[in-house]
């Protein structure tokens, strides 16, 4: 690396990663020069901070504090996966796909058990896909 040249240079030019990438390699290149978490219990840790940070926001009503606090959860997710050696956005994309699967199912199942209704109350729903989730274990 160049003097004056930063370790994220290559992750800030690069205009082809997903922004779920850029937090991982971000994460990634801070690490090589020792701003890491040395286990992934201070990263839990740090999650809640984030999470109580958003709560924050919300009350405030802030909207900019909102995005920039959703931003700093999805962020620390990211990082999160990294330490997990695992791709945040295939582990996304399956979460996405499952999550169609499973809610197909609940719309098929509230049709059939509530013919007269087209709208539903989360109860029902809820209890819905409990019972689709379990019995695709």
């Amino acid at each position: 690396m160049k003097e004056n040249q930063s370790i994220l240079s290559a992750v800030i030019s690069n205009n082809n990663l997903s922004e779920m990438k850029v937090a991982v390699e971000l994460t990634k290149q801070a690490g090589k020069i020792g701003f890491d978490w040395p286990s992934i219990d201070f990263v839990f840790d740090k999650m809640q901070e984030e999470l109580e940070e958003l709560r924050e926001a919300m009350k405030s009503g802030n909207q900019k504090e909102i995005i920039d606090e959703t931003g700093d959860v999805l962020f620390v997710a990211c990082n999160i996966a990294r330490h997990l050696n695992v791709d945040p956005q295939v582990a996304l994309k399956g979460t996405n796909e499952k999550f169609i699967e499973r809610f197909l199912q609940v719309e098929n199942l509230a049709r059939q058990r509530h013919p007269e209704q087209s709208k539903y109350d989360l109860a029902t729903l809820d209890q819905l896909w409990n019972d689709v989730k379990k019995n695709n274990q």
